[in-house]
């Protein structure tokens, strides 16, 4: 088992299956420097920054066990922090009283291995992050893409623990984790290429491309004009196939505003 740790500047990661019209404002993301994300794994959209604690725990397949990790997480934040944190029957951690999300959960199992991973909210920017994922696009997208579940209440372990820092709570999840595990080996990892591990710089290059964070969109349909004359936008891969707009040109990037493939190369997240 691995526990990895880790925070970065302003972000928007979608999942697997996502559709970043419809999740994010992608404007608002260029305005303000956020950058956009496609991850591996499946399940909803999550907005980054450096007030949220980012958890992704590696295991073998047959060892993995999301349950088993968020209450893991759960009692040793509580243990410690005098909070009360609940695992719900989506796999979300709560805060109590008022069931506010602090944390969603997502994960992948391939080749025999598996990762679990997670955001924490610890002292994020709620407007921010509630602008970031305002999409202004939804009502004229159909599609059959993963949509995100909004929670009903967000909350922030500051909310709670008002003088609480985040390597703090790394030490708590680190400590929690040493008492489960054997033979448990601190690696701080300041930066990552092939020779630390095989293979990262390419798929770093992949998870850059405009291919991967709009041309992996499920296909959809896009409708301009919404209660005037009706036209009809066709996009597969990212692409245009097929179009009823004079705005829209088959075999274009489909695009609504300043996003596209500079935004996607040049403000895509930094590891």
């Amino acid at each position: 088992m691995a526990l990895l740790l880790w925070r970065n500047n302003p972000a928007v990661v979608i999942g697997r299956h996502q559709n970043p019209w419809m999740e994010a404002n992608l404007n608002y993301l260029l305005d303000n420097s956020i950058s956009l994300c496609r991850r591996h794994s499946g399940g909803g959209t999550v907005y980054h920054d450096t007030g949220n604690l980012n958890i992704s725990i590696l295991t073998t397949h047959k060892n993995h066990n999301r349950r088993f990790n968020l209450d893991l997480i759960a009692d040793s934040l509580n243990a410690n922090l005098g909070t009360e944190i609940i695992r719900n029957v989506r796999d979300d951690l709560l805060l109590e009283p008022g069931s506010r999300k602090i944390s969603g959960t997502a994960a992948r199992i391939s080749h025999g291995r598996a990762y679990h991973h997670f955001t924490l909210l610890v002292d994020v920017c709620k407007y921010r992050l509630s602008q970031a994922l305002k999409s202004p696009n939804k009502a004229m997208i159909s599609t059959n893409a993963t949509l995100s579940v909004p929670a009903k209440a967000v909350g922030f372990l500051k909310e709670e623990v008002e003088d609480i820092q985040i390597d703090r709570i790394e030490q708590v999840l680190i400590d929690a984790f040493q008492s489960k595990c054997d033979d448990v080996v601190l690696s701080p990892i300041e930066s990552i290429s092939n020779r630390t591990f095989d293979g990262v710089e390419e798929n770093l290059k992949l998870l850059q491309s405009w291919e991967w964070i709009y041309g992996k969109s499920p296909k959809f349909s896009f409708m301009p004009n919404m209660g005037q004359k009706q036209e009809v936008v066709e996009v597969e891969n990212g692409v245009i196939i097929q179009s009823s707009s004079p705005n829209f040109l088959l075999g274009d990037h489909f695009s609504l505003d300043s996003s596209s493939h500079d935004f996607a190369c040049n403000r895509l997240l930094r590891f």
